[in-house]
């Protein structure tokens, strides 16, 4: 509601900073006012400014304060927790970032494309051998365990 509220209260300044530009345009231009351009910018700005008050003003008449209760024991929006013990999160963390800096330090080293071959290249040959013809299925091997005379 204070973001709505400082909101409207620009707006309302803004709209007071223009009031001397809308009359400089009505002084400056044309017979006609429908012929004066930079009043008729003035005037939709001006315009757009109200529309987004008069919006901002019906959500806050609509809206209605809801403050979150969290169960004890169970953290909720809004709620003030004490951390004990930030000793091994940080080592953790210290670990996890400096190998995070390694891989990118080394990615810079040796380009990307040569980093993902080298990294993806045994994944990628199992994933194939797990397609060669020489390969015994699991099928097999166990049809191969199977006493000769089960067969047929």
């Amino acid at each position: 509601m204070l973001l709505a509220r400082e909101r409207i209260a620009r707006i309302e300044q803004d709209l007071r900073d223009m009031a001397p530009d809308i009359q400089e345009a009505l002084d400056q231009s044309s017979e006609t006012w429908h012929d004066n351009a930079p009043f008729e910018a003035l005037r939709d700005k001006r315009s757009n400014l109200l529309q987004e008050i008069t919006y901002i003003k019906t959500v806050l008449a609509s809206s209605t304060k809801v403050v979150p209760r969290a169960k004890p024991g169970t953290v909720g929006v809004g709620s003030v927790v004490r951390v004990r013990n930030a000793r091994t999160g940080q080592v953790f963390a210290a670990a996890l970032l400096d190998h995070y800096r390694q891989t990118l330090s080394e990615i810079r080293d040796t380009g990307y494309l040569t980093y993902a071959g080298r990294q993806f290249r045994p994944y990628l040959r199992a994933a194939a051998g797990q397609f060669s013809p020489k390969r015994r299925t699991i099928t097999q091997r166990l049809i191969e365990k199977l006493p000769a005379r089960r067969r047929p």
